[in-house]
């Protein structure tokens, strides 16, 4: 009888112990049990809202889940399958999952949650949310692609990848893209550039104002191409600060259209540890 790679895969399980899911009896090891040796090959940690996340090293480069994210759940489903050759019972991966979440929060350290942009020890790491998760390291002596950054990033399912960084262009390269009126304007965008890759703020607020036709749109998809690229490039003026705030979460730099212009003691919703661009939609 000639014996599939999936059945010498079960044949393995069963040797070592691999039983039903919650099944305890027969000399069997429960599937819950065996999920949670798996946990050997995971870097537990939590931030400081006591959520609990995995870092997880697959196809030779780590990556940062949520534990609770359907991401993780999948991987690990399939960490067991490769494992034991059968699939684990879902209230076996739920007791899994509980445990991970409670050694997480309560037993491993707690690390601050990064999206595209962080920092430590003096350093900047920019996400390039690439396939090999790597990240631009910038320090006082220059900058290199790191493999893994010392923080964790995490990502959204619209963030888009950058290109790896080249040496040699000068930054009034930029001329050929933005129009502006003046060197002044160029300036500040170019400030404000150098603001947004801050892994701390506080963070200037971009206004963008020109006559209808004048390319603020192309210019504002422009500025955050380089910098946090993402399938929704401009959005509409947010409802209310909770849409602001969870328009926020998932993204580096909002750009919007139709914002009302200026004007003495108007406040200005803002994020702070987001950066908020601001489009009116007309001189």
């Amino acid at each position: 009888m000639q014996v599939t790679g999936t059945d010498k895969r079960a044949r393995s399980g069963q040797k070592k112990g691999a039983g039903s899911d919650g099944d305890e009896g027969g000399g069997r090891v429960p599937q819950r049990d065996l999920l949670l040796s798996v946990m050997d090959e995971l870097e537990l940690w939590h931030d400081d809202d006591r959520n609990a996340y995995a870092s997880i090293y697959t196809n030779h480069h780590w990556e940062n889940w949520p534990i609770r994210s359907k991401d993780f759940r999948i991987w690990l489903s399939g960490r067991y399958f490769d494992e034991y050759g059968s699939a684990i019972g879902s209230q076996a991966l739920e007791d899994g999952l509980k445990v991970m979440e409670t050694r997480a929060i309560h037993h491993s350290p707690m690390h601050q949650v990064c999206r595209r942009i962080g920092g430590l020890n003096g350093n900047v790491y920019l996400d390039l949310c690439d396939k090999k998760w790597q990240a631009v390291e910038v320090t006082a002596n220059g900058w290199s692609v790191t493999d893994r950054a010392p923080v964790k990033f995490l990502r959204s399912n619209s963030m888009q990848p950058l290109p790896e960084p080249e040496e040699g262009e000068p930054l009034e390269r930029m001329h050929d893209f933005i129009n502006t009126a003046s060197q002044d304007d160029f300036r500040l965008i170019t400030a404000w550039l150098i603001g947004a890759l801050r892994p701390e703020g506080p963070y200037p607020i971009l206004l963008i104002n020109g006559q209808q036709g004048s390319s603020k749109s192309t210019v504002s998809r422009f500025l955050r191409e380089l910098i946090d690229p993402n399938r929704s490039s401009i959005r509409s003026q947010p409802r209310d600060e909770r849409d602001l705030m969870v328009s926020a979460v998932n993204n580096r730099v909002l750009f919007m259209t139709m914002f009302p212009a200026y004007r003495p003691g108007y406040q200005m919703p803002c994020v702070a540890w987001r950066l908020v661009v601001a489009i009116p939609s007309s001189s």
